[in-house]
């Protein structure tokens, strides 16, 4: 019991540094990183006017200024809700695919590499976001993996011919005969 105490004091204080420390951290880099590509497709949009179109541009930008807002709130529970959301709204569903063909159709590779470090580093944001979870999550995984190991080993004990199981076993006192 007191190890179980240990333990759990001390995943929590895994769990303090990372959130508190780490993972703030992390996310602000993310935001420096948006904050640049949201600059770097301003420069474009006034630079090489004729090579964006007005709709990617704003379409992009929206995407950025989302993605700024919301890094540290990327998680699993805004996945799933998103996802829900997605399922059960036709409409909605339909407006996420136009966007997604309209750069589809896209051939400024500036837009596009924007585009996709957007979703690279929001990808990175919910990793962040999550890590925290890992503190609990890894323990928990290595005991189902242990557990499951262990109930193989039960099944194959059950199994093993008598005199297999001497040879593995050799202090054979678990003799036991059949009455």
């Amino acid at each position: 019991m007191e190890a179980i105490i240990i333990a759990l004091v001390f995943a929590s204080l895994c769990h303090f540094i990372y959130e508190g420390t780490i993972a703030p951290s992390l996310r602000l880099a993310l935001r420096y990183r948006l904050f640049s590509l949201r600059d770097e497709l301003r420069r474009m949009k006034a630079v090489d006017k004729p090579l964006v179109s007005q709709e990617i541009f704003d379409e992009l930008h929206e995407s950025l200024n989302i993605a700024i807002g919301l890094l540290p709130f990327f998680g699993i529970e805004m996945i799933f809700a998103v996802i829900d959301a997605l399922k059960n709204n036709p409409t909605l569903h339909e407006r996420v695919k136009r966007k997604e063909e309209l750069f589809a159709g896209c051939r400024n590779s500036d837009v596009l590499r924007i585009r996709s470090e957007i979703y690279n580093t929001t990808w990175r944001a919910l990793l962040i976001n999550i890590g925290g979870l890992l503190v609990w999550i890894v323990p928990i995984a290595a005991i189902v993996i242990f557990l499951r190991q262990i109930k193989e080993a039960v099944k194959s004990i059950l199994f093993m011919p008598r005199h297999d199981f001497e040879r593995v076993v050799p202090q054979a006192s678990y003799a036991v005969d059949p009455a």
